[in-house]
């Protein structure tokens, strides 16, 4: 296997990590919604974290191609973007797990 195969399998796993990771989360998101079940945010905050840092872990080894991989810094820099655009939705989702779940405890 020669470096441009690994460089496409990590790009091709990248993008496919970042919109795995989206749709979990988004999946976890709707659940816990529409069920207030309390239980699911300890679910959704031990996802979280682990995804951050498969995410981080991917973003890394892309970036590090990045700077190698002159011909493909194209496509590697779209989906480093793919993978950045899912901390921003994090931290949206927390942000609204927060506050679905203030307002599910102060119903009690």
């Amino acid at each position: 296997m020669n470096i441009n195969d690994t460089i496409h399998k990590d790009i091709n796993f990248g993008r496919k990590v970042s919109l795995f990771t989206f749709l979990v989360a988004t999946l976890l998101m709707l659940i816990f919604y529409f069920t207030e079940f309390k239980g699911t945010i300890y679910f959704v905050f031990l996802y979280f974290f682990t995804a951050l840092g498969f995410n981080s872990y991917i973003f890394l080894k892309l970036a590090i191609s990045f700077f190698k991989e002159v011909e493909k810094r194209s496509t590697i820099l779209f989906t480093l973007f793919l993978l950045l655009i899912n901390i921003p939705l994090g931290i949206l989702y927390t942000d609204l797990g927060f506050k679905i779940y203030n307002s599910i405890m102060s119903n009690y």
